[in-house]
């Protein structure tokens, strides 16, 4: 869910939060909307639909629920949870707050992106080569100036991406963009400190390499392979040159492509067939929604990032389970 579905429908309106331990599903917290009348007189009904917020750790969804009578029982029916499940109705109106704040901090990182940029020369043979460049080709900085704004890191207010906006450890100038309400940094690998008698360049390699998504600027239609990457969290690839087109001299022109790691499955927007672009409002907006897409995707493969959200998710409901059902015992989750 992308919207704040807790603030603007429940946190300000009458409502209940119940914890619950389920044998198969485990623990939930479930948030229910309440109608005037029952907040006030808790005069129950059968047919009232009762939007229901259900947070666990495979994720949140939002389901309705029929009618504020029997609601205990209509919360295990409409969940499918055991008949014996253990269940407790928080009083404590704090937790509403920590929902809100909980929300707030899943919304904001689905806003926030930082995406490595890595040139590669045509000399470039190895992974080493490419992380070692600094100088830039002016093709290259035509492309980062499309891209988006060169902002001084040096105090920078907005999303920094994890690089230094005090000391300057992870260089002076950035690449800043926002795209269709979300922020994005650019982690660019020459403009990141480059350090002597280092072939690997660690502390580029530090931020590039921890980004899910790794677009490499190649001179010349140099050949890249994604397996010569080496990273545990580079998933989603993408191949971005210059090419030249007859028809159209005056204007630049890009070939794409994009690579993803096995088990995530194909996002859009769709490449066409030839993957040639002009360089253009229309080609960046294409570029940043498909970036952006291919590392939501990424997110919730299987095999890759989905079995760490699930576990900071799972975190998250034993830190409301310590909080407002403090005699319950979680360890075992």
């Amino acid at each position: 869910l992308d919207i704040p579905y807790f603030k603007k429908f429940f946190l300000s309106k009458p409502h209940t939060v119940w914890l619950i331990e389920d044998k198969l599903k485990g623990l939930l917290c479930v948030a229910v909307s309440l109608p005037a009348a029952y907040a006030q007189n808790h005069h129950e009904d059968e047919n009232t639909p009762l939007g229901t917020l259900v947070r666990t750790r495979l994720g949140t969804e939002l389901v309705t629920i029929k009618g504020t009578k029997r609601l205990k029982k209509k919360i295990i029916n409409t969940l499918n949870l055991c008949s014996d499940c253990e269940m407790k109705e928080i009083k404590d109106q704090r937790i509403s707050n920590s929902l809100a704040e909980l929300e707030f901090k899943e919304l904001s990182d689905r806003k926030h992106y930082k995406i490595g940029i890595l040139y590669c020369h045509p000399d470039n043979k190895s992974e080493n080569d490419m992380f070692c460049n600094c100088e830039e080709s002016e093709d290259f900085k035509e492309f980062l100036a499309w891209l988006g704004d060169k902002i001084k890191l040096e105090g920078w207010t907005k999303y920094t991406g994890g690089l230094d906006t005090k000391l300057k450890s992870t260089g002076e100038h950035s690449i800043y963009t926002e795209h269709r309400g979300v922020e994005i940094m650019f982690h660019i690998s020459t403009y990141l400190p480059y350090t002597e008698d280092d072939d690997q360049q660690v502390e580029r390699k530090r931020h590039l390499g921890n980004d899910v998504i790794l677009l490499v600027f190649k001179e010349n239609n140099t050949p890249f392979d994604p397996n010569n990457i080496r990273s545990q969290f580079n998933t989603i690839f993408g191949a971005i040159s210059k090419v030249e087109n007859e028809n159209d001299p005056e204007n630049t022109y890009y070939q794409l492509s994009i690579a993803r790691a096995f088990g995530i499955y194909a996002f859009p927007p769709d490449i066409p067939s030839p993957p040639i672009f002009k360089k253009d409002d229309l080609f960046r907006d294409f570029l940043l929604t498909k970036l952006i897409n291919g590392e939501r995707q990424a997110m919730h493969s299987k095999n890759i990032f989905a079995p760490r959200l699930e576990r900071a998710r799972l975190g998250a409901l034993k830190m409301l389970f310590r909080e407002y059902w403090k005699d319950h015992d979680v360890t075992n989750f």
